[in-house]
């Protein structure tokens, strides 16, 4: 049997300003732990003496450390070793493999990066509208994909010599995966019998305990060893995919051009991804005058309405976040009440439906809106319909303010289309925003630059 070993590290950069403040005690003294130092006793004597002097200046000794207690931390345990057969649990794995102070990400038990957080754009409620201790995400669930989430992975694909298998290293791609987390480290094995090859993953960030300056890195490592189980010798190869995340949310409202590149120096392999301004317009053509598609100021007239979620529109119904950023009166709004400050968000989010507009023909450069609700592509969004296919989508950010959006459509020019509001998703933010639209030969929505 043969027996290779890949690794691929997954590098996420992100600076951070702290703005760290001075905090007085009181003038009275404190005796204060010493800084740690290698070569040190770690016997429980040795720790409950330095337990007892304080936490390295930080705050003074709270708490009456008892001997038992300290020795449980000298205990090893049994690992457990988790599968979707054995847990009930598998679904909401997810072991913290970031950098401290450097964001949030998760190693789902698939092995499967998620519940990222590195982009400052989730609050203690998130999508469920209510806290998240209270109603803990599973990996699968919908709303989960609603957030700002980099689409990524990883994937084996084997040549047998009599055909080639590919599988996506997750729960869709092989039938027998285990999970063991003994943090700082998640191990997770992926097992099929329709594949001649195991593949087994540890993922961690660098985490070493009393050792801040080398616990803080923001970087995921993600080392992958495969292991031909069959009699017969078989090749094959890891891939690796990482979403250009740079403006993961604001690039849908400000125009601008994303970069990737791929770096190599010896063994070390990057691909790093920036953003820049978009392409100057060299052309001197006047632009010109704008037209007004739809400010939903008076009826729907000229839509077709499908479904229930849109009922009673164009005013807005009640939402128990305010709701901003839209003109006049009225918007296309599916977070359907009917203005009932009683409502519930699940009985809001609950119906479903379509705005369809009427035919017209693309006469300018980019198509201009207002959009909020929820962040599920395909499912809470604006869409724009050529030949019967949508050409261009946008959806909201989790948010019931509305932003500008933009379509580039100079291509389309000429053609026929049709806008169509989508509300497809009953879980949480199962709603979309949608406000003044209008065509024009603007083809920004913000000055400021995409880098902003």
């Amino acid at each position: 049997m043969s027996r290779r070993k890949m690794s691929f590290a997954c590098w996420i950069s992100v600076i951070i300003g702290l703005l760290i403040a001075s905090v007085s005690f009181g003038a009275s003294p404190a005796t204060f732990m010493p800084p740690y130092s290698s070569g040190q006793d770690w016997g429980t004597d040795a720790v409950i003496a330095r337990l007892s002097q304080g936490s390295d200046g930080r705050t003074p000794t709270v708490k009456e450390f008892e001997r038992p207690w300290v020795a449980t931390l000298f205990e090893q345990g049994e690992p457990i070793v988790y599968t979707r057969d054995n847990s009930a649990n598998f679904e909401y794995i997810g072991m913290p493999v970031g950098g401290i102070c450097a964001g949030q990400l998760y190693l789902g038990g698939d092995g499967k990066l998620w519940y990222w957080d590195i982009f400052n754009t989730k609050t203690m409620s998130d999508t469920h509208s209510i806290h998240s201790h209270r109603n803990p995400y599973r990996r699968s669930d919908l709303a989960d994909r609603a957030r700002h989430y980099p689409k990524q992975g990883f994937a084996i694909r084997v040549d047998t010599g009599e055909g080639v298998i590919a599988k996506t290293l997750d729960r869709d791609g092989f039938r027998d995966i285990t999970f063991m987390g003994r943090y700082p480290i998640g191990e997770v094995t992926y097992e099929d019998e329709d594949v001649p090859v195991r593949v087994a993953l540890e993922a961690f960030s660098p985490f070493i305990p009393l050792d801040l300056e080398n616990s803080i890195y923001p970087a995921t490592v993600m080392s992958y060893t495969v292991t031909n189980t069959s009699t017969k010798p078989v090749s094959g190869e890891l891939v690796g995919w990482l979403e250009n995340a740079v403006c993961i949310k604001s690039r849908g409202t400000a125009p601008g051009r994303l970069h990737n590149r791929i770096r190599r120096d010896g063994h070390v392999t990057m691909l790093t991804c920036t953003a820049g301004p978009p392409p100057k317009d060299a052309s001197n053509e006047p632009k010109r005058p704008e037209i007004l598609f739809e400010d939903f100021e008076g009826d729907l007239d000229g839509w077709t309405v499908e479904g229930q979620a849109f009922v009673g529109n164009p005013r807005p119904n009640f939402h128990q976040q305010a709701l901003t950023g839209f003109k006049g009166k009225g918007l296309a709004d599916s977070f359907r009440n009917s203005g009932r400050a009683d409502a519930s968000a699940t009985t809001s989010d609950a119906f479903t439906g379509k705005l369809i507009s009427k035919p017209f023909t693309i006469g300018r450069k980019a198509i201009q809106f207002l959009i909020g609700g929820g962040n599920h592509p395909k499912r809470t969004c604006l869409n724009l319909v050529v030949g019967g296919k949508v050409v261009r989508s946008a959806a909201g950010g989790n948010s019931e303010t509305l932003v500008p959006g933009v379509f580039l459509v100079e291509d389309l020019q000429g053609q026929s289309a049709h806008l169509e509001i989508v509300d497809r998703h009953t879980g949480g933010w199962g709603h979309v925003l949608v406000d003044h639209i209008v065509l024009t030969d603007d083809t920004t929505v913000e000055t400021r630059p995409l880098e902003d």
